[in-house]
């Protein structure tokens, strides 16, 4: 009797495992070709994060493997902006030179999670924080890859 309860309890912590695992994953759209990003029509998502920012953890270990999953990811192309500190998101090193000028307006100097989303040179977004991504961000770019 033990046995079967104790196989059991295995199984069950096995089945709850398996249902808390998050997909791996997908590739990003990614590119460095300012041409490219800067196109009319094309959707651009900026992430800033930091290796000091829990809830950076947080949102790059579920939301956005959630994220890259669907079906919005292939369409929106993506830039990881990653600093050591939230406090020196500022910092040059961090920013591919076709970004400064992002940074530069929307004063992304500090302050982690962010995502920024553009449409061709157009900022349509700046939000700061994991609870604006389900709230703002993912139904703008959702809408905005529609279009």
């Amino acid at each position: 009797m033990r046995l079967v309860i104790r196989n059991s309890v295995a199984a069950f912590c096995l089945l709850i495992l398996a249902a808390c695992q998050t997909p791996a994953m997908q590739p990003l759209n990614i590119s460095n070709d300012p041409q490219v990003l800067y196109a009319d029509n094309a959707v651009h998502l900026v992430y800033v994060g930091a290796d000091n920012c829990p809830y950076c953890h947080s949102w790059e270990g579920w939301e956005l493997k959630e994220y890259s999953n669907s079906p919005v990811a292939a369409k929106v192309y993506f830039t990881w902006i990653k600093a050591e500190r939230f406090q020196d998101t500022g910092q040059d090193a961090y920013w591919p030179e076709h970004l400064r000028w992002v940074r530069d307006e929307t004063k992304a100097t500090s302050g982690t999670p962010r995502f920024v989303v553009l449409q061709g040179r157009n900022i349509k977004a700046n939000k700061k924080g994991t609870g604006a991504w389900k709230r703002d961000v993912l139904p703008l770019l959702e809408r905005l890859a529609r279009s």
